[in-house]
């Protein structure tokens, strides 16, 4: 079917993907006060220790297997591990460090909403630990 086997050139052309060490995401859609992305992290992979200044974040799992470790907003160590699970978004407020991990075989596939002031949604509004 011609429709199907070009679907996948319209969906790069609208939403590129950009790859990292970790996997890859792609910007979903940007509206007033918020963002949507996908990110997938790859098998056996993880985030860098992060936060952000200007926005909050919900993570959401739609396929695989990942955790999340979140920490205290003035320290990164000794962080909290919670299993994202489809049925339980988890909300991250701004300022506080968190980082995804996926220690499965499969990739792990998460639907990422940013909130906060338009004009701060930017991947600028980052600073890692590690």
């Amino acid at each position: 079917d011609k429709r199907n086997s070009s679907s996948w050139i319209l969906k790069e052309w609208q939403a590129p993907k950009t790859q990292r060490e970790w996997g890859h995401y792609r910007n979903l859609y940007k509206g007033d006060g918020f963002q949507v992305k996908e990110l997938v992290i790859a098998p056996h992979r993880t985030l860098s220790m992060q936060r952000h200044k200007h926005r909050s974040e919900t993570w959401n799992l739609v396929s695989g297997t990942a955790h999340l470790l979140t920490s205290a907003r003035t320290h990164p160590e000794n962080p909290q591990i919670q299993k994202l699970v489809p049925a339980n978004p988890i909300d991250i407020p701004s300022g506080v460090w968190h980082k995804g991990v996926n220690n499965s075989d499969e990739p792990a596939h998460i639907v990422e909403v940013w909130k906060g002031p338009s004009e701060q949604l930017t991947e600028e509004d980052i600073e890692r630990y590690d």
